[in-house]
């Protein structure tokens, strides 16, 4: 086996979008629209929760459930913008209290968290494959891939001063583990020790 303390995790960055702006409003969820990704399970459980009677549901992204995705366009605060640009991405984050990733599938990581961290805003994420790793009570919800567990989250993530204190912490954790300057930082101190260690200096 490999012995733990010579692994070393270095987490893939995002591009520092600069100070977080001031706290949006409703919940995003950017995604490519297929079954692993959640997008049926997240309009469930978003009806069960009533969340849309005080808030909205972004949904931007294309694939084989767009027609799910304009079909709940237009009522309980469901809004579906399409594909979208990675600028305009950055703006719908930026217009966003909550990033929503209701993966069912086992995501060895996500770009959708890391970005949502970068942006300083909570995340709910599903407890499947590695984004409990990053997604915990400090910065968001993290809850089983179920209507239940996910209408939970999003009842929780409704309360204003529960969104500020987490949105707070997500960017204090971009910036610990997942922003260039870090990652850059553990690249070399990494290869350093490698290099050391061959060398045996």
């Amino acid at each position: 086996g490999v012995d733990p303390r010579k692994v070393r995790v270095v987490r893939y960055p995002a591009t520092d979008p600069g100070p977080p702006a001031a706290l949006g409003e409703g919940f995003l969820f950017t995604s490519r629209l297929v079954p692993e990704k959640g997008c049926r399970l997240l309009l469930e459980a978003w009806q069960r929760s009533g969340t849309g009677r005080h808030s909205t549901l972004t949904i931007a992204g294309a694939g084989p459930e767009s027609a799910l995705a304009r079909a709940a366009s237009g009522r309980d605060g469901v809004k579906y913008v399409g594909l979208v640009e990675p600028g305009t991405a950055s703006e719908l984050r930026t217009r966003s209290a909550v990033v929503v990733v209701p993966s069912l599938w086992n995501e060895p990581g996500s770009v959708a968290v890391t970005l949502a961290l970068a942006a300083g805003r909570a995340v709910i994420a599903t407890n499947v494959g590695g984004l409990p790793e990053a997604v915990d009570d400090a910065v968001g919800w993290c809850v089983p891939p179920t209507v239940s567990g996910l209408t939970a989250a999003l009842e929780a993530a409704s309360d204003r001063g529960q969104q500020r204190v987490k949105a707070s912490r997500a960017r204090s954790r971009y910036e610990a583990l997942y922003s260039e300057r870090q990652t850059m930082r553990l690249l070399l101190a990494t290869y350093e020790d490698l290099l050391r260690d061959s060398t045996g200096r």
